[in-house]
């Protein structure tokens, strides 16, 4: 049986959003849960902005934590926000479901590999003829 393997852990309880969270977190079969998007974001106080892992370093080190981001009025001004997403591994098939948290982002995953392991013929999967237990995205 295929295992979950935690590539990137939970930082903490108060900081779970996937702001705090960039590439593959974690995988299951051919299946990964990927942060995924870009992050803009300026910081109202004192009118600094960047991107990504600059903004989050700054967030970090302002102490800010996940209700921080939701109560941001007057803190944060959003340009964009990243999300989490579960893709085939390669990146070659985005399945569709996204979440912002990562717990629920750990369910997504687990989710997706218990539900399409069988019936992944709707997604546009195929069974490979050298591994049959391997599953992947068809070619477009």
């Amino acid at each position: 049986m295929l295992k979950l393997k935690i590539l990137i852990p939970k930082i903490s309880k108060q900081r779970s959003d996937s702001f705090w969270y960039s590439g593959t977190i974690a995988t299951i079969g051919t299946y990964e849960l990927i942060a995924s998007g870009d992050i803009r974001i300026t910081f109202l106080d004192d009118g600094s902005s960047g991107k990504n892992g600059w903004a989050v370093h700054d967030a970090y080190n302002r102490g800010y934590k996940d209700k921080d981001l939701i109560e941001s009025a007057g803190k944060i001004g959003w340009q964009n926000n990243n999300w989490f997403e579960v893709v085939c591994t390669h990146g070659e098939c985005v399945l569709g479901d996204v979440a912002y948290d990562y717990d629920e982002a750990i369910q997504l995953l687990k989710q997706y590999f218990k539900e399409n392991i069988f019936g992944c013929a709707k997604l546009g999967f195929h069974r490979r003829k050298k591994n049959v237990g391997a599953l992947q995205c068809k070619g477009k």
